[in-house]
């Protein structure tokens, strides 16, 4: 018997988001849902990261663009659009929910820990909501700074 067939990895359950410029790893356990052609009230400044709010189960969201909170670019889909609602890490009085846009159906992953490596550099724009850059085969991931994303919110929300 081989030290691999001894060995066990602890694992995540993960969704795969897929983004315009890259892909998003979340932790399942943040996400509530995924909704598909949500009523969606537009900003007024459509380059902003903020792409306007969402009516959810008697909640108003806020819509974000994790692309463009990332300094990346982000491709406007009119139609088909996806949202994935998650919790506030923060027990956040003020959005107890956010939502992401998405530009197709998150995919489920699970993950052991052997995957969950920090890859420094691999992209080439970093930004202060990315906690970390890891890679799966040959896909660059980005997993948010679920922090510094929600105390944004409230600071835009204030």
């Amino acid at each position: 018997m081989s030290l691999a067939e001894t060995t066990t990895y602890s694992t995540l359950s993960c969704l795969l988001l897929p983004l315009s410029g890259y892909d998003a790893l979340l932790p399942k356990s943040i996400v509530k849902e995924v909704v598909f052609k949500p009523n969606i009230q537009f900003a007024e400044d459509d380059s902003d990261w903020l792409i306007g709010e969402i009516d959810w189960r008697d909640y108003i969201l806020p819509l974000i663009s994790f692309e463009l909170l990332c300094n990346q670019s982000r491709v406007k889909k009119s139609e088909n659009l996806r949202v994935v609602i998650c919790y506030a890490v923060e027990n956040n009085d003020v959005f107890p929910y956010y939502a992401l846009e998405v530009q197709s159906i998150p995919r489920p992953l699970i993950l052991d820990s052997r995957a969950l490596h920090n890859h420094a550099g691999m992209m080439s724009k970093h930004s202060e909501v990315i906690s970390h850059h890891v890679k799966i085969g040959s896909k660059e991931l980005a997993i948010p700074n679920f922090e510094k994303l929600e105390s944004i919110l409230v600071a835009r929300a204030s």
